[in-house]
């Protein structure tokens, strides 16, 4: 009896030990996905000319980058949602990793590589944002940029995008 006890320890600890390795596998494998392309990213200028943004959704959104200076006629709407939630700037990330690690040769990109620095409202479901990475680099000059007559004045190199999700 003692022999089929023994034989019976060992085949459960052999599952045990299998299971165990099943789940490291499994959590070091999840650890180092490759980002997910969640969105698309277009210029405020792309976005207008391809119909995503109206003029308001512009004076909207040079509002909330240049505040009252960007028209004192002009009240904007106010942002819906007011701020993002932790799994849409989740799927920003992930969009841009992607993005670096397929357009820009940067193969180590990761989600935790990105920050959604400014958020400035979300129009036809595409969000209007700011982000950094550690691979981008901007300068501090002022920039005033035009579209559809509406001005937008950013402090550095960094400019706006639209994020609209898959």
């Amino acid at each position: 009896m003692k022999t089929s006890r023994q034989i019976f320890k060992f085949i459960a600890f052999g599952v045990a030990l299998t299971c165990l390795f099943a789940c490291v596998a499994g959590v070091l494998t999840a650890c180092n996905e490759e980002p997910q392309k969640e969105g698309e990213f277009y210029t405020l200028q792309e976005a207008y000319d391809a119909g995503l943004l109206s003029t308001d959704d512009l004076k909207n959104i040079a509002y909330y980058l240049n505040g009252e200076e960007s028209n004192n006629d002009f009240m904007p709407s106010p942002k819906e949602p007011a701020e993002l939630s932790v799994e849409t700037k989740q799927a920003i990330k992930e969009t841009r990793a992607y993005d670096l690690r397929h357009e820009y040769g940067e193969d180590d990109a990761t989600a935790e590589d990105v920050n959604v620095i400014h958020y400035y409202g979300t129009y036809n479901g595409c969000i209007a944002l700011m982000y950094t990475d550690k691979y981008s680099n901007y300068d501090s000059a002022i920039w005033d940029v035009e579209i559809a007559g509406v001005t937008f004045r950013y402090y550095s190199g960094n400019r706006i995008c639209i994020w609209q999700p898959l």
